[in-house]
């Protein structure tokens, strides 16, 4: 966090002094008696928030059947297409034949249509051992025809899911259990924002017992569903919570103002 001097002149870093002005330290809770019982017992209490946070989004995640609307489809041919070594690739790319069954056979319409109950179409899966038949063949040739629009986005969450796509093959997964063992990545990864999260606010203010444990406490309830599917933007919350902690830990040790332009 530097002084601005708009006479030219090169920019100082504020002191640590200054700083911790701002962000006051633990003993300040000591007068506190709500404050002074919870320190103690701070960082429990986040990993058990951590932990209760990755256990929603697992059951979620085996909850919801696929494909959910928010491009699940798209997210995992780019997955699948990663996982390989195809990467990146440009825009226009169309659907691998591969992810193209796989959305067919366990496709669900209750994302798009209002059903009543028992009145849906048989699931593909169930004829899984008759997957040539002419009007699966026609519905995956249909998909294969279909541009992605992930195909181009940003590559961080694709290489890491796709690490974990062949990480649940090694181990044997396949077909739906595969699929669902690439939605399980979300809830280590929204473990990890809720720990970050609360890494960056415990720094930031320190005096606030609040803010401390409320903001933890929110994002591990806050229901948020694009974790309950395969999706790039699941890595935002983590990289965004890491990105202010280190911009934190800069501004706080005093660094240099070029380290601190590199830092941000």
């Amino acid at each position: 966090m530097p002084t601005v001097d708009f006479a030219g002149n090169t920019p100082q870093p504020l002191r640590t002094s200054e700083l911790r002005d701002a962000f006051p330290i633990d003993a300040t809770l000591a007068s506190d008696p709500i404050g002074a019982w919870l320190l103690p017992k701070e960082t429990t209490l986040v990993v058990v928030l951590a932990v209760l946070a990755a256990v929603r989004v697992w059951l979620f995640s085996a909850a919801f059947p696929f494909w959910n609307n928010v491009d699940e489809p798209q997210h995992f041919d780019a997955v699948l297409k990663y996982s390989a070594g195809r990467w990146p690739h440009a825009a226009g790319s169309r659907f691998d034949p591969n992810s193209a069954a796989m959305y067919v056979l366990f496709n669900s319409p209750e994302y798009f249509v209002t059903l009543a109950p028992g009145q849906g179409p048989l699931p593909a899966w169930q004829l899984i051992d008759q997957v040539q038949r002419p009007e699966v063949r026609t519905r995956i040739t249909q998909m294969t025809e279909l541009v992605n629009s992930e195909s181009n986005s940003w590559p961080s969450y694709y290489v890491l899911a796709g690490g974990w796509y062949r990480l649940g093959k090694a181990l044997g997964q396949t077909g739906a259990l595969l699929l669902y063992w690439l939605r399980f990545l979300n809830a280590p990864l929204f473990g990890l924002a809720v720990l970050a999260t609360w890494w960056y606010v415990h720094r930031a203010f320190a005096a606030n017992m609040f803010l401390r444990l409320g903001t933890p406490l929110l994002l591990a309830v806050f229901p948020q569903d694009v974790f309950y599917g395969i999706n790039a933007d699941v890595l935002s919350p983590v990289v965004g919570a890491c990105a202010l902690a280190i911009c934190l830990r800069v501004a706080l040790a005093e660094r240099s103002w070029w380290w601190y332009r590199s830092g941000c």
